[in-house]
């Protein structure tokens, strides 16, 4: 397990309006005064506030805060390249850093939720990130206010083509005791937010793990076919009585280096999900813990906690790659196969190598080298789906049992 796995350090970006109540929202959430709660001017200054708090000598949270925001239009798509500016800083990163954990604030009070709050939404969404909506100043966890802008942003996002968010994500909150004329509100939504932060760590698993995955093996992908596509160039000066034997090096080179590849690229995507589910395991636990308030006895004793995901996840994954691994042999039998037959063995056996000048034969390389690229991509991106697939077919709630009493 890596430095941050034993720190369990996570990263929590909170968005929302000035006034929306995430700083109270924080701290009804974690116990404790996390941040300075207080009604001043607005700031002005655009930026992504960070907090870093050690929640106790286990678990460090590092808290992003859009310190600021206003619904300004002259702003607001300023605003909307910073968060997404900060994210992709992030999502670079190994998993431990992403924001695992997003809170999206809205007041329930509030008459319509505003066009540059859902042009963030969508564009979280679209990146597979999972929200967790607080419905901030709700007096009852059916408050009619509240089911009102719930209802309002599904139907907008809808309206975008965005898949709508889980009722279960969108959460009642009182963030603070409230005297009104009618009695008391006592605070409440904190266990709910925790449900749905776990929920959405292990979702992570199921869209933005593969969707990164996906990424990464794309942008590597096309580095490595860059590369090969120059080998041909080494065959600027070719002797025509070791044309045979010089391209027949270079056919050996690029399979050796493609296999290579290919077998780093599975390791790393084998990597990518091992540390995510160590790592999502470990948050959710400790998630449980601060959101049911229980210390790690009560934790290890409580019968009503458990996460089977390590080992539900752990198979499904390591199956799908260990076949890929094991029919690392494709690479040989692409070239013999007649539907894909290569064009650089049959230029092996040509005439024309001898008859060719080399500028000719570089060329006629570089196009079959194309096709056989071309393969070696189908064949990852089917496994990739393959994966996909197979945790897209996973049950969220079956990856841990959570019941409360």
């Amino acid at each position: 397990m890596n430095e941050s796995l034993n720190k369990e350090s996570t990263n929590v970006l909170i968005i929302g309006k000035s006034g929306v109540g995430k700083s109270s929202l924080l701290n009804y959430m974690f116990g404790r005064e996390l941040q300075q709660v207080g009604v001043g001017a607005p700031v002005t200054k655009m930026e992504i506030k960070e907090f870093t708090y050690q929640y106790d000598e286990h678990f460090e949270m590092h808290i992003y805060d859009t310190w600021g925001l206003e619904p300004s239009a002259q702003k607001a798509e300023e605003w909307k390249n910073t968060i997404f500016k900060e994210i992709e800083r992030h999502d670079t990163k190994k998993i431990s850093d992403w924001f695992n954990t997003i809170i999206f604030c809205l007041n329930a009070k509030s008459a319509r939720v505003e066009d540059f709050e859902l042009d963030i939404m969508e564009e979280l969404l679209r990146e597979k990130n999972h929200v967790t909506v607080a419905l901030t100043h709700c007096n009852s966890k059916s408050d009619p206010d509240g089911i009102v802008l719930r209802d309002s942003v599904k139907e907008e996002l809808e309206k975008r083509g965005i898949d709508s968010i889980d009722d279960r994500n969108f959460v009642f909150v009182s963030n603070v005791r409230k005297v009104l004329l009618g009695g008391t509100v006592e605070q409440f939504g904190k266990e709910e937010i925790f449900l749905s932060v776990i929920r959405n760590v292990w979702a992570s698993l199921k869209s933005k793990v593969p969707y990164q995955a996906r990424k990464h093996f794309e942008s590597l992908f096309a580095l490595k076919k860059e590369e090969l596509l120059k080998k041909p160039d080494r065959l600027k000066w070719m002797v025509p009585f070791l044309r045979k034997n010089q391209i027949k090096a270079l056919e050996q080179d690029i399979n050796n280096n493609c296999s290579s590849f290919v077998n780093e690229l599975v390791s790393e995507i084998n990597s990518m999900y091992n540390d995510a589910i160590e790592y999502y395991t470990e948050l959710s636990k400790k998630y449980a813990m601060i959101g049911f308030e229980m210390d790690s006895d009560d934790y290890l004793t409580s019968a009503d906690i458990h996460f089977d995901a390590m080992q539900t996840i752990k198979e499904q994954v390591t199956a799908d790659l260990n076949l890929l691994r094991e029919r690392m042999q494709f690479l040989d039998d692409i070239l013999k196969n007649d539907k894909v037959e290569s064009g650089m063995r049959d230029t092996i056996v040509n005439i024309k190598i001898f008859v060719n000048d080399s500028k000719k034969i570089r060329q006629d390389l570089k196009r079959e080298l194309e096709r056989y690229m071309d393969e070696v991509y189908r064949y990852l991106d089917d496994h990739l789906n393959r994966i996909e697939r197979n945790l897209d077919s996973l049950e969220i709630d079956d990856l841990y049992v959570f019941q409360t009493s």
